[in-house]
């Protein structure tokens, strides 16, 4: 049989959506179409995303390379979100899936992304380099948390994607206040919807404030002002009926976990994505960039990755950088532990640490969840 690694063009579509409604067990044929609406598109821009593999000219493996531009502020990083990695089910075992990712490995090389993500299980992946880490914050907002007196009345919700190009342009501008992916206005509404979310438009005495986003938990808060996030959180509990809702949150977002966490009976940091990390300069020097917008350090140590090999990494006069250099390192570090060691918000990679590691570790590495 003829193999054939390619990039999928919009004549792919049909037998692509087919293709991921069998491997997942969908019943609808149309169900990652509808899942995905921005990404799912007849147009050979959204579909060059996947990477497949294809046999006698039909699809039995694929595996996406979703293109982002990650924004934070002023700050921007080029890089990939990996998704609907699948294997036709007669094909399994033949080695098409290590194949497959390490092909796209190579495009997503030479399409110059900084790093590929993706959020899930990452045992299968760790062969391939992936590996999770980083830190956000999951808070369990609790009703009791809140004043009985404080007046939700003036506060309600409706469907966010229902409301006019007005609103959606207000929202559309919060968004861009935290994290976000770079989109056009017109990407924004079609991405609104991704991934089984639900977005509720809050007002306050008419007046939109801002905008939830949910699935089984809350994904994100956008207020304009952070002072209406007690009303906003009391009024939606009881919108929801429920005593207790989970909220996820960056470890950056400083103002947003310092107002959470007073209404917050437990919460718990977990590394947020598993990442492979394509061009380490570009990556490191980002995510320190990020951190120093939240206050100012500086220090500076060497590492040896047998991954990555030897870099130089330091803060001084507020600019971060990251460069190669030659000689013994402070720290050696096999294997994925350097993820560990840069990205990890807990205390085992933390020993011996010399003061310029200690005033710059850890590195707040971070990406949205694809939606």
């Amino acid at each position: 049989m003829a193999e054939v690694f390619t990039r999928m063009t919009k004549d792919d579509l049909p037998e692509c959506l087919g293709f991921l409604a069998k491997a997942f067990k969908k019943d609808d044929p149309q169900a990652f179409k509808k899942l995905f609406p921005r990404i799912m598109r007849p147009s050979d821009e959204t579909m060059n995303a996947h990477h497949c593999i294809k046999l006698d000219g039909k699809i039995v493996g694929m595996a996406a390379s979703y293109p982002f531009i990650l924004k934070y502020g002023d700050l921007s990083l080029k890089v990939s979100g990996s998704g609907n990695i699948a294997v036709d089910e007669a094909c399994r075992g033949k080695g098409y899936m290590s194949e497959l990712l390490n092909y796209t490995a190579k495009e997503d090389k030479k399409d110059g992304f900084a790093f590929s993500y993706f959020h899930g299980n990452e045992a299968r992946y760790r062969r391939f380099g992936y590996h999770k880490c980083g830190v956000q914050v999951s808070f369990d907002i609790n009703s009791r948390f809140f004043d009985p007196k404080l007046d939700i009345s003036d506060i309600t919700f409706e469907n966010l994607n229902e409301q006019s190009d007005e609103i959606l342009r207000k929202a559309y501008e919060l968004y861009q206040t935290q994290y976000h992916f770079e989109r056009s206005f017109e990407e924004y509404k079609l991405a609104l919807p991704s991934n089984g979310s639900t977005n509720y438009a809050v007002f306050k005495n008419g007046e939109f404030i801002g905008y939830i986003v949910q699935v089984d938990y809350i994904k994100n808060i956008y207020l304009s002002d952070l002072n209406d996030f007690a009303v906003t959180m009391k009024a939606y509990l009881n919108f929801k009926n429920t005593a207790t809702v989970c909220y996820v949150v960056p470890d950056t977002e400083y103002k947003i976990m310092r107002t959470a966490i007073k209404y917050s009976e437990s919460y718990r940091m977990w590394p947020p994505a598993n990442f492979r990390i394509y061009d380490f300069k570009k990556t490191v020097e980002f995510f320190l960039a990020v951190k120093l917008t939240n206050g100012s350090f500086e220090g500076g140590f060497t590492i040896d990755s047998d991954i990555f090999g030897k870099w130089e990494i330091k803060v001084e006069n507020g600019v971060p950088s990251v460069n190669e250099f030659d000689g013994d390192a402070e720290f050696k570090l096999l294997g994925l532990d350097v993820y560990d060691f840069l990205f990890a918000g807990n205390g085992a990679f933390r020993q011996n640490l010399t003061s310029g590691a200690n005033a710059i570790l850890p590195i707040p590495i971070y990406c949205p969840y694809l939606n």
